[in-house]
């Protein structure tokens, strides 16, 4: 193997985004680089195991320096392959790479490559991440011994790079479009070169698990002064997750109505059933509980970052059972943990 146009309004959002008070404040936004949703990476160590399409884009074997004397090549096995995620036009791009032994008797490695995507002769930096949806500035390859398997999450430059240019960054079209990918030698800038064929939904996802990514504010469009709060959380000790659900609704006589319920789910479940209880007779900054009546069940089932289904089952207290689709409100998501990246945000609110 040889070596081988960005949207006005992903350029707006992004030099919005990159302004002073983000430099220093990672865990309160979510990174604007990166050009998958974040939410397509979660759970990064069981990816295997969770829902979702992927195919190999190319693989093989190659030589690479070895990490303590560069004149001395290693053969090295590598695959590149390609996740859909459950948004449109969006996937990961994962390169695998596992050092082989030569059986010298030494234990020998090799350093993690740099990565650029060449498009149409403009080459963009791409950072090759152990943990996806990163921060993390480029220049710290980690050594990959004889027998261990690394799997690199493709990502975005980062901010944090001192050659950081917003007019380099790889657009989400851009990354899953067609372009050569190159992976280099992060001493010399050796390598070899990979063609990566456009992406266009062949591997869509038709769920995603729940995550606590997809906490927040949810309301049913069309469906005005109502809506759902949602909480995904860990449980400390715990082996399992917990929904907490919210509903601000009205009952049949237009009066304020309060529904809750919580529940238990394991890690990799894209649904999650629920009890629902009417919370009533509550007094403002009271110290006893409100009455808790049963009013029925639910059940949440996540089919994208954007959009959940609920189903319910109100019959006990007189308003029936029925099914709706919940979509975020204003794009707003998880400070610092969003779930779509920054360019599918922005164009939600055109």
């Amino acid at each position: 193997m040889e070596f081988g146009h960005p949207a006005s309004a992903w350029l707006v959002g992004l030099s919005l985004a990159i302004s002073n008070p983000v430099w220093s404040a990672e865990n309160f936004l979510s990174n604007p680089t990166t050009p998958y949703p974040p939410g397509c990476a979660t759970n990064s160590q069981m990816i295997e195991e969770m829902p979702g399409k992927e195919s190999d884009i190319n693989s093989g074997t190659v030589y690479m320096a070895e990490a303590d004397d560069p004149n001395i090549q290693h053969q090295v096995e590598f695959r590149i392959r390609r996740r859909g995620c459950t948004e449109n036009d969006r996937s990961l791009l994962m390169f695998e790479m596992k050092v082989l032994d030569d059986g010298d008797g030494r234990i020998e490695a090799v350093l993690t490559p740099e990565f650029k995507a060449d498009v149409f002769g403009v080459k963009h930096a791409l950072r090759g991440l152990s943990e996806p949806n990163s921060w993390l500035a480029s220049g710290h390859s980690q050594r990959v011994e004889e027998g261990q398997t690394v799997t690199l999450f493709l990502d975005g430059m980062s901010i944090y790079d001192d050659s950081f240019d917003p007019d380099l960054v790889l657009t989400p079209e851009q990354y899953n479009g067609d372009f050569d990918l190159q992976v280099l030698d992060p001493r010399d800038g050796s390598g070899f070169s990979v063609g990566i064929p456009e992406y266009r939904n062949q591997h869509l996802a038709s769920e995603l698990p729940l995550n606590g990514r997809l906490s927040g504010t949810w309301v049913v469009p069309g469906v005005p002064d109502q809506g759902f709060v949602l909480a995904f959380e860990e449980l400390v000790h715990e082996s399992s997750l917990n929904l907490f659900f919210s509903w601000y609704t009205f009952d049949q006589d237009g009066a304020p109505m309060w529904l809750t319920g919580n529940s238990r789910f394991a890690i990799g479940d894209t649904s999650v059933e629920f009890p629902i209880v009417l919370i009533q007779n509550g007094t403002f900054m009271g110290s006893l509980n409100g009455s808790r009546v049963d009013a029925g069940s639910g059940r949440l089932r996540a089919i994208g970052c954007n959009q959940l289904t609920l189903t319910y089952d109100l019959n006990p207290i007189g308003l029936g059972e029925s099914g709706a689709i919940l979509q975020r409100i204003f794009s707003m998501e998880t400070a610092g943990y969003a779930c779509r990246d920054a360019q599918a945000r922005i164009e939600a609110l055109d």
